[in-house]
């Protein structure tokens, strides 16, 4: 099936706020900060709604067990490597040891974004859950997938299917902000944020049926106004479901998300009259898998980004040096996606349907024999 460029540059743009977001230092509770938490993940929700196609129970497993399964198994076992090697080696000035190794195999098990503690009236006051970080958008997708797939075969028999899935997915959202950000449950593989998740499908798949991609640009004026206000209604933590105001998020998840996939496809008309110049903004979608698991594992247990920010403090400022760090860590990511689709057995893991691990086996016969 022929790629639609533009999806692959809102994904590149998303994934170039992600790793800003995650790099902020000083500005980790700016206004700016609010602008890309409100819709860095939020879009990868809609863009798969946009693209979903209901499937068969084992066509959609085989599917994301391949696409997002495979590839959070790969980045916990490098993490959980990293980690044992950097706790066995502490004169190891590159990586950092940020918890024990059967710590960091029982986050890869439980799949949270960020560290959250049991509630006192589940008997284990003080027992705080460790958190795999970053991909846990991989595993919440996994649930996402699979709901919304759900929503499909249990609204399908009604006339209405369309009214019928956004009055599941608006009850699955109230759910998740109830379960996330009010009783603050630790849930395995980040389910609150999976059923807040269903809005922004429903969104997407909306977004395709009426073909707002095609309509009159004030649809993403509106957008961005709706992505404004959220921004100053506060902050959006999908990972926890939490939001200072679910609602505000919710609509400007969907508002930023919709304004910056049309921003995406007068990029893509720009590229094409001016050449192909955004090939590595596409490259970096397409291969976003790749870089979001590069920037966590970098993220987490490399000490580069913190000491480059320091040093450059006292001469750049914040603002310099934040920008700095941020560079830094895009550089990262794209030496990773320019080098793991060249390396036999890891390239298995994030572009398994090129790479399959059986193929990966018989070329290694070949080149022994």
């Amino acid at each position: 099936m022929k790629r639609i460029e533009w999806i692959d540059i809102a994904r590149g743009l998303a994934m170039l706020m992600i790793v800003a977001g995650h790099t902020l230092f000083g500005f980790t509770f700016s206004p700016v900060a609010r602008m890309i938490f409100a819709v860095h993940v939020p879009i990868f929700f809609v863009l798969s709604g946009y693209l979903f196609k209901e499937r068969k129970w084992k066509v959609l497993f085989n599917k994301i067990n391949h696409n997002l399964l495979l590839p959070y198994i790969g980045t916990c076992l490098i993490m959980v490597g990293i980690s044992w090697f950097a706790i066995h080696d502490p004169r190891n000035w590159i990586f950092a040891a940020t918890m024990e190794t059967h710590q960091m195999v029982f986050a890869a098990m439980y799949g949270l974004g960020t560290p959250l503690a049991l509630p006192p009236e589940m008997g284990a006051a003080g027992v705080t859950i460790p958190a795999i970080g970053a991909i846990w958008f991989l595993v919440a997708m996994y649930l996402g997938d699979l709901l919304f797939n759900l929503a499909f075969k249990v609204c399908g028999r009604f006339k209405n299917k369309l009214t019928f899935i956004w009055l599941l997915a608006i009850s699955e959202c109230v759910l998740g902000f109830y379960l996330g950000g009010i009783l603050h449950l630790p849930l395995p593989w980040s389910l609150p944020a999976a059923l807040v998740s269903q809005v922004f499908y429903a969104a997407g798949f909306t977004i395709k049926q009426f073909t707002l991609m095609d309509k009159s640009s004030l649809w993403a004026v509106g957008g961005t106004f709706l992505w404004a206000f959220s921004v100053h209604s506060g902050f959006f933590y999908l990972n926890t479901a939490y939001a200072d105001r679910p609602l505000a998020a919710v609509l400007g998840g969907i508002g930023g998300s919709f304004a910056i996939m049309r921003f995406s496809k007068w990029l893509e008309s720009l590229s094409a009259v001016q050449g192909g110049k955004l090939g590595m903004l596409e490259t970096y979608g397409r291969l976003s898998l790749i870089v979001l698991c590069a920037h966590l594992c970098e993220a987490m247990l490399v000490r580069i980004a913190p000491a480059l920010h320091q040093a450059l403090l006292p001469l750049w400022g914040e603002f310099g040096a934040t920008l700095a760090a941020i560079g830094y860590r895009v550089f990262f990511t794209v030496l990773a996606l320019l080098l793991v689709p060249r390396i036999p057995l890891l390239r298995s893991f994030y572009l398994n349907q090129r790479f399959p691990f059986k193929l990966s086996v018989n070329r290694m016969h070949r080149d022994q024999n």
